[in-house]
C-alpha cells in the first residue's frame, strides 16, 4: 500500500531564465524543477520579483496536494 513517503519532493532544481517570448520578450524568471515521488519532473515558471522561499515552497506544496487528491495517498 503507498503512503505519504511516496509523495516526497526531491530533486529541487531553481534557476533563473529569460523569457524569448514576444509578449515578454527579455523578463528574467525564477525556474523551478522538482520531482514528487515517482511523479514529475514538474516545472514552475515564476516571475524574478515574485519569487521568493515561501512563495516557491507553497507552489510545491499546492503540487504535493494536488497530486494527493488524484492518486489518494495520505488521505
Amino acid at each position: 500500500m503507498a503512503d505519504v513517503n511516496d509523495l516526497k519532493v526531491h530533486d529541487v532544481v531553481v534557476r533563473d531564465d529569460v523569457s524569448t517570448n514576444a509578449a515578454d520578450f527579455g523578463k528574467i524568471y525564477t525556474q523551478v524543477t522538482f520531482f514528487v515521488g515517482a511523479h514529475g519532473p514538474f516545472r514552475l515558471r515564476i516571475p524574478k520579483d515574485q519569487a521568493t522561499g515561501d512563495y516557491i515552497n507553497g507552489q510545491i506544496d499546492h503540487q504535493v496536494a494536488e497530486l494527493r487528491k488524484t492518486t489518494g495517498i495520505g488521505y
